[in-house]
């Protein structure tokens, strides 16, 4: 690549804005701003043309708002920002001079939450806006290093700017040791406590910097710590915590999102030995004394809200390719009663048969997802609770069990024929034929009378629910960072917080017209 030497040099320098009063004096480097930022978008243009682009409009939507509130808040350097989503399993996020930011989808499931991504894009920005993009350039040549070292460090392994940072730069142990490894080290630290600084400043709890960093320590490195240039994380944790009283008054003065929105459900994929601040917990019961500032109504209108925007994002989320077909916890498997055919096809080495299906059958319900899910949030606005004040007080997903228990027969038997279309779209209904009539006499015979369609449209419904469970319960957990009143006093008073008077709730609208 015509810039990977640059591209790798300003990558490295990732930082935090040191607090006020505390700021370096312009360093001194050999190129000017200007030039930095020339180079900046010269090396974002090869990079975006080499990396693919996310096309989902949720997760860049997700980004973007995270990107606007961190760099309104940083200080005014003339950047130019631009930011993109790049798909790719690579844990990496950077910030170029001058503003060009990337966020790789591999970062997203250590983020968790809007504060998480704001930690790591707050750090890289800090980089850009202390020019150590700049500095590293300036040290590279006075070492003589630039050029086929920097190649060369391409091929350490590949982990980026936030995972090893500037230990891409790796040029030679001596080198590092003698004099980079402490003035990279000093990048990180500064920039740790800058980009805490427009964390605060953008409004998202500071608490979660440390939080992100220690559940970040579970991505393993075969980098040692003494020779990264990157401080080890637990290192960097206990920095952060040390910084929370000035950190606060910053985030005082904010608007305070909290921890911000969840990421969408297919980036919280993981288990965190950390997991206090994780989407993974449970929310618990409330106490019922709680709940006494608020009525019926105003509940019942809150839970259904909640239900709603779980599945307005659920929908979308399960559409896409592989979301359910890639996640164990949802993917469509053989079902009980045809396990006799798999074993007879596997005996008779037909196996590709089974695949064939299941692949059809997972493609069919990432299809039917989106139509399921808007019929689930036509329902929702109608649904009645017999008891709002004991699912609110129940905790956890209640209200989507709930809603799960009392339509799901109903809504299977109402898209049918939307059911048996994906089926056809997708190859499924076929490849359900051929392997039933490979699966000897019993496969023949269970082939006349088997509900494809019910099976399909039962597993997507099981799958949305999970999705719509998350939902609630991340709202559950964390009330103060809605952007409805309504879910946030609701919610709010559930897990602790009084409520006080009583929001006014419209009444429902009429039921929705059932499809023809």
């Amino acid at each position: 690549m015509r810039h990977a030497t640059t591209i790798l040099t300003l990558c490295a320098a990732c930082a935090f804005a040191v607090p006020a009063g505390l700021h370096a004096a312009e360093p001194w480097t050999l190129t000017t701003p200007e030039q930095e930022n020339k180079l900046g978008e010269e090396a974002y243009k090869d990079i975006l043309k080499a990396e693919k682009v996310c096309k989902d409009k949720e997760t860049i939507a997700f980004v973007q708002r995270v990107a606007d509130r961190i760099t309104k808040v940083a200080p005014d350097k003339g950047f130019k920002y631009e930011v993109t989503v790049l798909e790719s399993d690579k844990v990496n996020a950077f910030c170029l001079p001058g503003g060009k930011i990337a966020v790789y989808t591999g970062i997203l499931p250590y983020a968790v939450n809007e504060a998480g991504l704001a930690t790591v894009m707050g750090h890289e920005v800090a980089h850009a806006i202390l020019r150590h993009g700049g500095q590293r350039m300036t040290q590279a040549t006075a070492v003589g290093v630039v050029g086929a070292g920097l190649e060369k460090a391409l091929q350490i392994g590949g982990v980026s700017g936030t995972a090893s940072g500037v230990a891409m730069g790796a040029y030679g142990y001596g080198t590092q040791l003698g004099i980079l490894l402490p003035y990279g080290r000093d990048h990180e630290r500064e920039a740790d406590i800058a980009g805490l600084e427009y964390l605060a400043k953008a409004g998202y709890d500071p608490a979660e910097a440390p939080a992100f960093w220690e559940r970040f320590s579970e991505l393993k490195s075969d980098i040692p710590t003494f020779l990264s240039t990157h401080p080890g994380h637990e290192e960097r944790a206990a920095r952060l915590k040390k910084a929370q009283p000035e950190a606060m008054k910053w985030y005082e003065k904010s608007p305070r999102y909290g921890k911000g929105e969840l990421l969408p459900g297919r980036y919280l994929t993981k288990n965190f030995a950390t997991s206090a601040t994780s989407a993974s917990g449970t929310a618990p019961a409330a106490d019922p004394n709680a709940l006494k500032g608020l009525n019926n109504r105003e509940i019942s209108a809150a839970l259904r809200e909640a239900l709603s925007v779980g599945a307005r994002r659920a929908g979308p989320d399960l559409a896409m390719p592989g979301a359910i077909a890639k996640d164990p916890a949802l993917r469509i498997r053989i079902p009980e009663n045809l396990k006799k055919v798999e074993k007879y096809l596997k005996d008779e080495d037909n196996m590709d048969r089974v695949e064939d299906f299941l692949l059809n059958a997972n493609k069919a319900a990432e299809a039917f997802a989106p139509k399921a899910a808007r019929r689930l949030d036509e329902i929702v606005a109608r649904i009645a609770f017999q008891d709002p004040r004991g699912v609110l007080a129940a905790g956890g997903a209640t209200a989507t069990q709930h809603l799960k228990a009392h339509v799901t027969e109903q809504v299977i038997g109402e898209l049918r024929e939307t059911m048996a279309e994906d089926l056809k779209e997708t190859g499924a209904k076929a490849s359900f034929a051929k392997m039933m009539k490979r699966g000897g006499d019993y496969g023949k015979e269970q082939f006349k009378t088997y509900d494809l369609e019910a099976f399909i449209a039962r597993a997507t419904f099981d799958a949305l629910f999970v999705r719509i469970g998350q939902v609630e319960n991340a709202i559950r957990l964390q009330p103060e960072s809605q952007p409805s009143e309504s879910l946030r006093k609701v919610f709010g008073a559930a897990k602790g917080q009084p409520a006080s008077g009583s929001t006014t709730v419209p009444p429902p609208p009429p039921p929705p017209p059932l499809p023809k």
